[in-house]
């Protein structure tokens, strides 16, 4: 087998061991799933359609468009002797025609909508049946900052040259003229970093406290209800946190639902999409760009 557990997409031994996705998944196909059709998009090991399947599903259709995982997934489907429950379909879910009573998927990641649950929510619209999440509800907390932010977080956050020593104005001038022609400030400066373990491992932490500032109201986005990528926004008005201006650590929280299921972001793998901000003068603005499948700034 040419896939690889610690490294590819839809095998990744991490995200299989992940406790509270595995858990949301389960409960929300035991209650959607029996006697339905489900089409489980973007199979991986067809870990979903086999759990639709346990739940009572009358007929699972997984759709993969990687066709080493796609090969994957019928073999185990094959070794488990569920061929006449779980039909495979090597495709792009976007480029197919499925009906099916309940559609099901796990394109999430750090940034949430990265690997394009809301177009797949989108293009199954068309064809009713309910989507497994059926929202996310995503608000924004601001931090006094902390060391460990920086140790956490994946990315720098340099958006200039700054070296804290007597320097030739001129010298600096032509550093960050040609930094900033290789990386312009909407991809330094406004654009979101991530935390990675941070929360999810807080609460096993007697002795690291965070100081807490703000918290904004969740939005909500229904993934059984049109959406449009770039109209996602999260907001923290200036006139709120306008005292903590010069220097403050914000993240972004999400919580997946089907019904009263949930799955909180706090408890699973993922990671949190996060920014250090420094001297904001206006309304702080996440906003979603699907062209480069991150949340970029505006402050």
């Amino acid at each position: 087998m040419s896939l690889d557990f610690m490294k590819d997409d839809g095998v990744f031994l991490p995200m299989l061991n992940d406790t509270g996705r595995n858990v949301f998944y389960k409960t929300a196909l035991e209650l959607a799933a029996p006697g339905k059709i489900v089409c489980d998009i973007g199979t991986g090991t067809g870990f979903l359609s086999i759990l639709a399947v346990h739940a009572g599903a009358k007929h699972v259709i997984a759709v993969e468009q990687n066709i080493e995982r796609y090969q994957y997934a019928k073999s185990i489907v094959e070794q488990l002797g569920l061929s006449n429950q779980i039909e495979l379909v090597l495709g792009n879910f976007l480029d197919l025609d499925i009906k099916a009573d309940v559609y099901v998927s796990e394109t999430i990641n750090t940034q949430i909508f990265g690997e394009d649950i809301i177009k797949l929510s989108n293009h199954a619209q068309q064809y009713g049946g309910k989507f497994i999440p059926g929202q996310f509800k995503i608000h924004a907390e601001v931090y006094q900052n902390h060391p460990i932010f920086v140790v956490d977080q994946s990315g720098s956050e340099v958006f200039e040259y700054q070296p804290d020593i007597d320097v030739d104005p001129a010298f600096a001038n032509i550093i960050n003229t040609d930094f900033q022609q290789q990386h312009s400030l909407a991809d330094t400066r406004y654009r979101a970093n991530q935390l990675n373990r941070l929360f999810t491992m807080l609460s096993q932490f007697t002795d690291l406290k965070l100081t807490k500032w703000y918290q904004t109201q969740p939005i909500t986005i229904d993934l059984n209800q049109p959406n449009t990528e770039t109209d996602i926004t999260v907001t923290i008005p200036f006139n709120d946190i306008r005292r903590f201006r010069e220097s403050m650590y914000v993240v972004l929280f999400w919580q997946a639902e089907y019904g009263e299921i949930t799955m909180n972001c706090r408890d699973v793998w993922f990671g949190n999409i996060s920014k250090h901000i420094m001297g904001a003068t206006t309304d702080i603005e996440f906003r979603y760009d699907p062209q480069i499948r991150n949340w970029r700034l505006t402050y």
